[in-house]
């Protein structure tokens, strides 16, 4: 979930557990923008490079990827979604195990995105609440064994936990306040960090955990490096975040309000470059994914290909709010059920399939969430299901039904592993 949309939703009445994608009459085409994105250094103000008819091609693998598991909520640090060593089922599956959380005494309960690294599946138990309804006194970030889903540790956070990931001997996650780290096999807590205002995403890597952090009463994302609990270095600009960090190298970027793509030199320890994405400043639906040469942005249904110096290689509209990167190729979903597969060297599409469903007159469609491997994309719908699609054409493999909630996935091995509601499955 994006923070634009958390802070829409915690600022509103009691939380559902059922959030549906918003409903859209826009027609999937694909069309290279007539306009091209402008980009700002930190020295001085250029144009980015106008996107053409025929955009020059540009070789663009998926890069860097976990050596096992899938440790971050989107696989990578490149926020990828991609796990070409994973072999997810091909055919309806069977769960193996499945944990199911109490029911709290107020609020209600769901388990986050689950994260799977040494042999274990990590999620956090969020308490979801509303204005008038009291917060609990503690919310616990929780460690299962992959094979077996017994518990193994549990440790408590005073506020509502993000989705957890792991970076060699650490789990780091967030609450409306702090960052904290947890030792992978005890759960006991190494460190934590205060951010200068909440923690709206973090990217943990061997050598930090990259932090951006927002107030409500500053127009402003501040990104820290923080090792050990300690703050290494700190730079800002004057945007919200709306999307997590995708970190690839010395470059990581995010989408912030107004639709601008930020490059942070981490190197450099300072922004290097913005790119103005979409004009105007009405709010917007935006993902991001990176690899060593270029960031893919969505932002309300057209891909961006940005190269990490921050000039456009190529701008189409294909109607997907999410998006993974293959060895050579984007596939995105979209909430009106369309599964799609894009040249990640050009934005040509290469296949389309609509899996939309009709739900009492309106369309069911996909999350923002999705996990592929090197045969299957696997993502959670409006309508509580979980849909495995072929990568080769977009021909749906298998579907289960659960009873509530958006389904959200992670793959290890031959494993599939799905949270529901307050539920955690693994499935073979």
């Amino acid at each position: 979930m994006s923070p634009s949309r958390r802070r829409v939703l915690e600022t509103s009445a009691l939380l559902t557990s059922s959030l549906a994608g918003c409903l859209s009459t826009r027609e999937p085409t694909t069309v290279v923008d007539e306009s091209s994105p402008e980009s700002t250094t930190a020295q001085s103000e250029s144009t980015a490079t106008e996107a053409t008819e025929s955009p020059s091609p540009f070789p663009c693998g998926h890069g860097p990827l976990p050596d096992a598991g899938w440790p971050l909520p989107e696989g990578s640090l490149g926020r990828t979604s991609y796990a070409p060593s994973a072999n997810g089922p091909s055919e309806k599956p069977s769960a193996a195990w499945t944990v199911t959380a109490p029911e709290p005494e107020r609020g209600e309960a769901r388990f986050s995105r689950p994260v799977v690294a040494a042999g274990r599946v990590f999620v956090s138990q969020q308490i979801l609440v509303g204005t008038e309804v009291e917060r609990p006194d503690a919310q616990y970030v929780h460690a299962f064994d992959a094979a077996t889903g017994d518990r193994l540790w549990r440790s408590p956070l005073s506020g509502t936990p993000r989705t957890p990931s792991v970076s060699g001997d650490a789990v780091v996650t967030s609450d409306d306040e702090l960052v904290y780290a947890f030792d992978v096999t005890s759960g006991e807590k190494r460190w934590s960090f205060d951010p200068p205002g909440r923690a709206d995403a973090v990217a943990p890597s061997p050598d930090g955990v990259l932090v951006a952090s927002t107030r409500a009463d500053v127009d402003e994302t501040v990104v820290t490096l923080v090792k050990d609990g300690d703050a290494e270095w700190s730079t800002s600009v004057p945007y919200w975040i709306d999307t997590g960090l995708a970190w690839v190298g010395s470059m990581a970027y995010f989408v912030g309000t107004q639709s601008v793509l930020v490059g942070v030199d981490t190197d450099a320890e300072s922004v290097k470059w913005t790119t103005d994405l979409r004009p105007g400043d009405e709010p917007a639906v935006s993902s991001v994914a990176a690899t060593p040469c270029a960031a893919f942005v969505t932002v309300d249904g057209t891909v961006h290909a940005v190269r990490s110096d921050g000039e456009s290689a190529w701008s189409n509209y294909h109607g997907v709010d999410d998006l993974a990167i293959g060895e050579d190729v984007l596939y995105g979903v979209s909430d009106l059920g369309d599964v799609r597969a894009v040249a990640a060297a050009d934005g040509t599409q290469r296949w389309e399939a609509d899996h939309g469903t009709d739900v009492d007159g309106h369309t069911a469609g996909f999350d923002d969430e999705l996990a592929v491997d090197g045969a299957t994309v696997f993502a959670g719908t409006t309508d509580s299901r979980l849909v495995a699609t072929s990568t080769a054409d977009g021909s749906e493999r298998w579907s289960l039904d659960f009873d509530s909630e958006s389904v959200r996935v992670a793959l290890a091995g031959d494993a599939l592993y799905a949270t529901c509601g307050r539920r955690l499955a693994a499935y073979r």
